[in-house]
């Protein structure tokens, strides 16, 4: 009897795609939101407890810390209890770090927190894109990344919302920590109401409920034909006995990380964090005037990642991608013009720069980074790969976060802001590069089609260096050349 025997193939989709989103939704409010806090709590949380300027950093960078050790734990963990129980998890665990952090007595305390959280956060970041690129239909993957980005985004105004409400009082910062618990909460909630990834579970030998699984989310007539391709991935895989080493997977390895370095290099961290002492430098006066401006940031990248959506579901990843590197160089470069332009215009001219430079990053470098992450690797390698490529994601985060401020010095220098933009211009340039020459189509195709579309290529690119090197060796005979 054929593997796709088992089950029956009566039953229509069971479960609605819009459900799917709340997996997106739950994990990028969580990510966003522990990034974000820290910005408004981190003030009053350093006048209570005196902390010097290196305590400050370990406590805001502990999160980053424990992002990374996250990331790296989450690849075997999906590989041996998948997607569902990893989120899950860590969502309890987000939760519980959230209370310590909120909670805490002191530095020390806080750090751990942190670290606790930032470990949650690490996993659900390295996972939920996999994890939704392996569930989703073919047709709705772009759009529920996308929805995965504007939940980040929306975490982002949720901290800066929930800072603005709770900023009256001594101890608003306990305030701001213990809300982090709730995205986390609703993450393991979500876990218990959407199936299984159908790729997890044929690496697992459960094909009835691998059946089950894309009976869910698929249309009836799909089913047959998606876990046909999905067992032929897998069973390619377990017939490499050292994959790690293979050249087929160079490429896609490559597209992974540098699609991951993409949506962080390009500069958006600069501008999320450090946008208003960047509006101060460019001479818009008060306080609040720059921190509204700020604020402004976060709502442009809700409302464009949400255009996100149907780009992503109409138009092809290559040409978003070209457009809006090439608007991200512009805003960078104008930018740069209007720190450096000392005139009454520098605000309006940073202003307007950064925020078509946020535009840009919503529709193409945020959310199409994630999603080449888990379109591109092959199964075999795509729980442990994601995860590598996501905690380089968070390394370069670190890098710029501590890096920018020391390139503008203290309290802040617009021409040496302006050569930082100019930097990050440079290496957008670098990513359009990557993304002609490198990168693939993928929109519609399933998750195995793009695993075949990559084998193909690369055994084309093998033959036809194989059909040079033969032609240079026949040259060598005819002119009597020897090694």
């Amino acid at each position: 009897m054929s593997v796709l025997e088992v089950g029956s193939p009566t039953r229509r989709p069971t479960l609605s795609w819009r459900r799917l989103f709340l997996i997106g939704g739950s994990a990028g409010t969580l990510f966003g939101y522990s990034i974000a806090v820290s910005n408004d709590a981190i003030g009053p949380i350093r006048e209570q407890y005196s902390l010097s300027a290196l305590a400050v950093g370990i406590v805001v960078g502990s999160l980053i810390v424990g992002a990374l050790v996250g990331c790296l734990c989450a690849g075997p963990a999906v590989e041996r209890y998948g997607h569902r129980l990893a989120l899950g998890v860590a969502g309890v665990v987000a939760a519980a770090g959230s209370f310590i952090a909120a909670t805490a007595d002191g530095a020390p305390a806080m750090v751990i927190g942190r670290l606790i959280l930032g470990a949650a956060v690490g996993v659900t970041t390295a996972v939920t894109p996999t994890y939704i690129g392996e569930l989703a239909h073919v047709q709705k993957r772009g759009a529920m990344i996308a929805a995965y980005q504007f939940s980040i985004a929306s975490g982002f105004v949720l901290a800066f919302t929930v800072g603005a409400i709770v900023s009256f009082g001594g101890h608003e910062w306990r305030a701001m920590f213990a809300v982090n618990a709730i995205p986390a909460i609703l993450q393991t909630i979500t876990m218990t109401r959407v199936p299984s990834s159908p790729y997890s579970l044929v690496a697992r030998g459960r094909l009835h409920d691998a059946r089950e699984a894309l009976m869910a989310t698929r249309h009836r007539d799909e089913v047959d034909i998606e876990l046909e391709s999905i067992i032929a991935a897998h069973q390619r895989s377990t017939d490499t006995a050292v994959v790690t080493v293979q050249s087929s997977l160079r490429r896609p390895i490559m597209i992974a990380m540098g699609a991951s370095l993409m949506d962080v290099l390009v500069g958006i961290c600069a501008i999320v964090y450090y946008s208003t002492a960047v509006f101060a430098m460019a001479g818009v006066r008060g306080r609040a005037g720059a921190e509204i401006a700020s604020f402004s940031i976060g709502i442009i990248d809700v409302v464009f990642t949400v255009v996100a959506v149907g780009l992503l579901n109409r138009y092809r990843r290559r040409p978003l991608l070209t457009v809006g590197l090439v608007g991200m160089i512009a805003a960078l470069l104008a930018t740069s013009f209007g720190l450096l332009s000392h005139s009454a215009l520098s605000g309006a001219i940073t202003i307007a720069a950064m925020l078509a430079f946020t535009a840009c990053h919503a529709f193409s470098a945020g959310p199409i980074g994630w999603l080449l992450v888990a379109e591109v690797l092959p199964a075999r390698i795509r729980a442990r790969a994601s995860a590598v490529a996501i905690a380089l994601n968070w390394l370069a985060n670190l890098v710029v976060a501590l890096l920018f401020p020391i390139l503008v010095g203290s309290p802040g220098e617009p021409d040496r802001a302006a050569i930082g933009f100019l930097i990050f211009a440079g290496i957008s340039a670098g990513f359009l590069v990557f993304v002609r020459m490198c990168v693939p189509e993928t929109k519609g195709l399933t998750l195995a089609e793009v695993e075949a579309k990559l084998a193909v290529a690369h055994r084309k690119r093998g033959r036809l260096a194989g059909h040079i090197s033969g032609c240079a060796g026949n040259l060598c005979d005819v002119r009597g050349v020897h090694p």
